[in-house]
């Protein structure tokens, strides 16, 4: 999910909770993220309850933007998701 909300918002969505400061693409379009703490890592490499806390306080954050998102998704791939 947060790699759907990274593309769909041009590589970049600033998040600001415990432990994200903001997630994007790299020049190789993977998805990294800026942790509070200054580093960056891959987000494939975070506990996936520090990505689901990440994506919730985006989603809370930007209503409209996530509305217009999850409108796009297809809802099949939506099964099993914590959103």
């Amino acid at each position: 999910m947060l790699i759907t909300l990274v593309d769909e918002n041009e590589g970049y969505i600033e998040i600001n909770s415990d432990v994200i400061r903001s997630t994007f693409n790299d020049e190789d379009q993977v998805v990294k993220a800026k942790l509070k703490d200054g580093t960056v890592a891959l987000a494939a490499d975070l506990d996936g309850d520090v990505l689901h806390e990440a994506v919730s306080k985006w989603m809370v954050d930007n209503p409209t933007q996530s509305r217009y998102i999850m409108s796009k998704l297809d809802p099949r791939r939506l099964h099993g998701l914590r959103i």
